[in-house]
């Protein structure tokens, strides 16, 4: 209180002092009821708390209780542990079973996303796959080409989680082509080959899958199979040729006679062979130039590499079927032989030039194909 600013009666300062004694003695009151309280809320909490004993003797901290105390003004009781962290910064994270996205798509009618949680149905299946590729490849092994077909058929028409087999995992785009070859002698290459073009245009080429098994990868092995293909089937016939000719000779008695007719059939069904052979090699040279006209193809190492040995195996059936054209005494031959002959120097050129793009991309070669760009080179560099 101020000090009055006048002098007072002493009967009015008598007053004021009872007063302000009065005061002081109510506030003493109050401030020792509070202190009891809080000591019998200390004893209560005390007596609620398990003994220090039984925590391994851990100190028990305890707090007073007032009115400006933390836990009676947020009303929360001091028997509850209080929560993990980010609390008392943010509020407690109720854990509620929340759907996640696939959930939610897989749920709707129609489903718009097929879920992969393990199904013990698929695991069956998944089994069921493996021991069936065992089996495939055993047979192979085998050579029971017959079981492995029959197995690398039912592979082909499994399916796990609405799924069929993806044949450009662990190389199963190969293995129909073998069956296909090794199954059927008369029609298996061209099956063969079917089987590839369906594969290419079941997976071109496409710039940004770079790392699986794409045209790139399946029109060398398309390629290799059209060679070995037409080389086989024309090698077979000759030998067969050969063969009918040894058993006439042997059954001819006049041996002059048969030498000079067998020599004029013989070199005409030669020629006849190598005419056959080349306008079946001519269509597999051409696809391979209609690839090398367009990137990514134009770079590839594999497919400059086959123009190259086809365009010498093309000049050796250009230079065999001139010989045979020259050997003919009459002007259409000697024409034939030179037209021949010019075409055949035209393919060795244009293997030439595949075989140096292969050099320059880092590709390796055979070493007499090096010998035969060394010897070019020095040609062109003595002329």
């Amino acid at each position: 209180m101020f000090a009055p600013a006048f002098p007072q009666l002493e009967s009015r300062q008598t007053f004021f002092a009872r007063k302000q004694k009065r005061d002081q003695r109510k506030r003493r009151h109050e401030t020792d009821a509070d202190d009891d309280d809080s000591e019998s809320d200390v004893i209560r909490i005390k007596q609620r708390l398990p003994s220090s004993d039984e925590h391994g003797g851990d100190n028990v901290r305890t707090h007073s209780v007032s009115r400006t105390d933390p836990y009676h003004v947020a009303g929360y009781s001091r028997e509850v542990p209080l929560p993990p962290a980010p609390f008392p910064h943010a509020a407690v994270k109720t854990h509620e079973p929340q759907e996640s996205v696939e959930e939610e798509l897989a749920g709707l009618d129609p489903p718009l996303f097929t879920s992969k949680k393990p199904d013990q149905s698929n695991s069956v299946k998944r089994r069921h796959i493996e021991n069936l590729t065992t089996v495939l490849h055993t047979c192979m092994l085998k050579g029971d080409w017959v079981r492995a077909k029959r197995a690398w058929s039912i592979l082909l028409r499994t399916e796990v989680s609405g799924l069929g087999m993806d044949l450009r995992e662990n190389g199963y785009w190969t293995v129909g082509a073998e069956l296909l070859m090794r199954t059927d002698d008369e029609h298996g290459f061209r099956l063969a080959r079917e089987y590839y073009d369906r594969l290419i245009l079941q997976y071109p080429h496409t710039p940004r899958v770079k790392h699986s098994v794409n045209a790139l990868a399946i029109y060398p092995a398309l390629f290799n199979v059209w060679i070995y293909e037409v080389q086989d089937r024309f090698k077979k016939r000759r030998q067969d040729s050969g063969a009918r000719r040894s058993s006439r000779s042997s059954n001819v008695e006049d041996e002059e006679d048969f030498s000079m007719a067998s020599t004029d059939s013989d070199n005409r069904t030669t020629q006849a062979l190598r005419q056959e052979e080349l306008d079946e090699a001519l269509p597999i040279a051409t696809r391979i130039d209609d690839l090398l006209l367009s990137p990514p193809y134009d770079t590839s190492l594999p497919l400059l590499r086959m123009r190259g040995m086809v365009g010498l195996w093309l000049a050796d059936l250009y230079a065999a079927v001139g010989e045979a054209s020259g050997s003919e005494s009459s002007d259409h031959g000697n024409i034939d032989s030179s037209r021949t002959r010019g075409l055949a120097t035209a393919q060795r050129q244009r293997a030439m030039v595949c075989f140096r793009k292969v050099q320059g991309h880092g590709g390796e070669l055979p070493q007499y194909v090096l010998s035969m760009l060394e010897s070019g080179d020095d040609e062109m560099d003595a002329g």
